[in-house]
Order: structure tokens, then C-alpha cells, then sequence
């Protein structure tokens, strides 16, 4: 890892500070050696000190969470106003399963920070699904289910209950 002088200058400070903030002896003296080898140049050694930070998500995985989330925020919306409605209400399809956290772990991570951290689309934190793990690959589905979704009318879509089951039955 490379920084300019001004970046390990605000690096050093930022480490100094940790330093005399700290009152256990063990942070205190990582934060030292962080700062000296910062100070020294030693570039080799900055991993060691610096915390992982993950690469920016594509924004191909951004959209498609935010759609599949708007996607099952409609088939809600229409499960909310038709209880009755027992063929969609009972479809095990009908509730957001995530994705799958072997394989999908980025979709699954944002999933979570969107729904479970900052609050939003909260109406799937409330539907009882295995913290968003859909333990199988959901994402070639999901793309079909937009695509539908969208050709329905997406974000301006009242889905009528064959619409609701068209895209359920999305594969």
C-alpha cells in the first residue's frame, strides 16, 4: 500500500492521538509501532497496521438488491391489502428469502446493511427469513423477477393478483 506524505502525515496523526487515547497498554503500543512504521516509510509493514478496507460494490449489485427489495416491497404492499388472497399469501415465494451467503455474499451483505442497519425496507426485517440467507443462489431469479417486475410497471405497479403470481413464478 502506497500513501503520499500528506496521507501518512494524517495517518501518523491519527495514530498518535489512538495512542494517548487509549488506556490499555497492548492498543497503545500498536498504535506506537503503527505510527513509527508510518513515520519510517516501512510500506511493506502498513497492512499490518491499517484496517481491511473492502473494495467499493459494483453498482450492478447496488441496483439489483434496491430492485429485488422494491420488487417484494410491491408483492407486500399487494399481500397487506388482499389477506384473504390465500394462494399468494401462502406462496412460499411471496416472502424475500435473501440471498445465498455462500455465493452471493456481497448482495447479502448490502441486504443486511440496508434493511437491518439503516431501517430500510423494513417491512422484509419482519418476515422471518434466516437473517436474509437464502442458502441456495437467488440472483439469476431475482434479475428474471425485475425484469417482470418492471415490464409491469415497477415502481408506479398496483400488481392485480395474476401479475403477483406471474412473477412468483418467475424462474
Amino acid at each position: 500500500m502506497k500513501f503520499s506524505e500528506a496521507e501518512r502525515l494524517i495517518l501518523i496523526n491519527q495514530y498518535q492521538i489512538l495512542s494517548m487515547l487509549t488506556t490499555d497498554s497492548h492498543e497503545k503500543e500498536y498504535y506506537d509501532l503503527g505510527r513509527e512504521a508510518l513515520e519510517e516509510g516501512y510500506e511493506q509493514l502498513y497492512d499490518e497496521f491499517l484496517p481491511s478496507v473492502a473494495a467499493p460494490l459494483s453498482s450492478d449489485v447496488f441496483h439489483l438488491v434496491f430492485d429485488i427489495l422494491d420488487v417484494y416491497r410491491t408483492i407486500h404492499y399487494y399481500v397487506i391489502n388482499n389477506p384473504d388472497d390465500v394462494e399468494v399469501t401462502a406462496n412460499p415465494g411471496s416472502t424475500f428469502a435473501g440471498f445465498d451467503g455462500n455465493e452471493e455474499t456481497e448482495y447479502l451483505a448490502l441486504t443486511r446493511f440496508v434493511v437491518n442497519k439503516m431501517g430500510r425496507y423494513d417491512e422484509q426485517a419482519s418476515l422471518g427469513s434466516d437473517d436474509f440467507n437464502s442458502h441456495r443462489p437467488m440472483v439469476e431469479k431475482y434479475q428474471h423477477m425485475i425484469e417482470a417486475w418492471k415490464s409491469l410497471g415497477g415502481y408506479s405497479a398496483k400488481l392485480t393478483k395474476e401479475q403477483v403470481l406471474l412473477l412468483l413464478a418467475t424462474k
